[in-house]
């Protein structure tokens, strides 16, 4: 081939190489062109927000309002002495402290906890101050510097086990560490927790809401909130239960006599079932998620309203519950043929104000089925009664392994006639899932 002829050549190739790509153009497939993006139109305001419910609500009681302020327990045990003293003897009334106040359940000084590359341990020293303390190694074997974090706030009884919260200029952040109590009694990584993100992970406002008193999240902040952290108390109040306080003390300050029931605040008992319900699901209704409502917070609910004018819980289909979870006494319940039609609510068994002693449990939980059912006596063979203490609960609401959290025990709240495993979920194909 000549010079003269190499730019002939390639100008031919050029053309077949477009000759191609045009007919590619009109015979392949292709995406179709994605519309352009909706131009809004600001004159447009969105929606206002729905009503409060705590003014627009039909209730007696004239605490759901928001103007009415929270007291504190220790206003509450100024006349109610008594049943303030053994509310805070119950797991409710400890589930928060301040770590050097709280009463010391955890074994300091136990052998530290090795999860893969990482040590963990906790320090305290003799004021009372806890540390919890990371450790780990390079590649080479070479220690690396330790990772430390001061447990400021203790969450939870101990009853099955404790979690920390370190504090830092309003903002509040899970340790590495918790404490299972129980039979277990050792120390453990946190539930959850992963370890390659650091030795501390934040917490949201919906973590803290069923385990402390109140807090008050700043807006637009993932993990901060006003000074101090617990306006109030740490420790879940009575007023989670009654509403805020302040309009009762102020009326019966004026006149302590007062026809019953007093509508200046929430006695759960004189609810319906549904808004007595309302009141355990603040913190018993997990779900599998839980989304505040438009313009509403969580913080915002009054017992006397209904939690899902706050709070919308979207729970599994029953086919596909795990019946096994920490924390889904409320979903098992719906499972009951004694909860329906608010034959049984919460308080049906359980004391709000007190917890049983282990010696009188079984007793006072006989008593509690027996207002239902006395005039239908147990069939199960007496030998076996024998062998389970006589006790309705050992075989009627067993206990078993929690399916999300390690070294925890779950009460089976199904209430079954006949004792049986609980379902493990189905797994659903994209056709049958409901």
């Amino acid at each position: 081939m000549t010079l003269t002829s190499k730019p002939v050549a390639l100008f031919v190739a050029l053309v077949l190489l477009a000759g191609g790509a045009a007919v590619a153009w009109f015979v392949l497939p292709r995406e179709p062109a994605l519309p352009p993006p909706p131009v809004e139109d600001e004159s447009v305001a969105p929606d206002p927000a729905p009503p409060d419910p705590r003014l627009t609500a039909n209730s007696p009681f004239r605490n759901i309002r928001p103007d009415v302020g929270y007291t504190g327990d220790a206003r509450c045990a100024e006349c109610h002495a008594q049943i303030a003293g053994s509310y805070h003897a119950h797991p409710m009334g400890r589930s928060a402290e301040y770590t050097p106040a709280a009463p010391v359940l955890e074994k300091y000084g136990a052998p530290p906890v090795k999860v893969g590359p990482y040590t963990l341990r906790a320090e305290r020293d003799a004021k009372g101050v806890v540390t919890h303390v990371a450790s780990a190694s390079d590649a080479t074997g070479k220690p690396l510097p330790d990772y430390a974090v001061r447990a400021d706030v203790v969450i939870g009884s101990g009853t099955r086990g404790r979690s920390y919260l370190s504090i830092e200029r309003g903002s509040a952040w899970q340790t590495a560490l918790s404490w299972f109590g129980g039979a277990q009694e050792k120390w453990d990584v946190s539930p959850g927790f992963d370890l390659g993100t650091g030795g501390r992970r934040y917490v949201v406002p919906t973590c803290l809401f069923c385990h402390v008193d109140s807090v008050r999240p700043v807006a637009g902040a993932t993990n901060r909130y006003e000074e101090p952290l617990f306006p109030v108390q740490a420790s879940i109040g009575c007023e989670r239960c009654h509403g805020p306080g302040e309009l009762h003390c102020r009326e019966r300050a004026k006149s302590p006599a007062v026809a019953k029931p007093d509508h200046s605040i929430v006695n759960p008992k004189h609810l319906s079932p549904a808004l007595q319900t309302a009141v355990c699901e603040q913190c018993h209704l997990q779900g599998e998620e839980r989304i505040e409502r438009r313009g509403r917070g969580a913080f915002e609910f009054r017992p006397g309203l209904h939690f899902d004018e706050f709070v919308s819980a979207f729970v599994r289909h029953p086919d596909a519950a795990d019946l096994a979870r920490s924390v889904g006494q409320h979903e098992q319940m719906a499972h009951s043929r004694c909860a329906t039609g608010g034959k049984l609510v919460c308080t049906s068994c359980h004391d709000p104000h007190a917890k049983p002693a282990p010696a009188a449990r079984e007793a006072h939980y006989r008593a509690k089925c027996n207002a239902c059912h006395e005039h239908k006596p147990c069939t199960a063979r007496p030998e076996l009664r024998a062998d389970r203490g006589d006790s309705c609960i050992t075989c009627h609401m067993p206990r078993g392994d929690s399916s999300n959290i390690a070294h925890t025990s779950v009460t089976d709240h199904r209430v079954i006639r006949r004792p049986a495993p609980r379902p493990a979920p189905r797994a659903l194909s994209p056709e049958t899932a409901p």
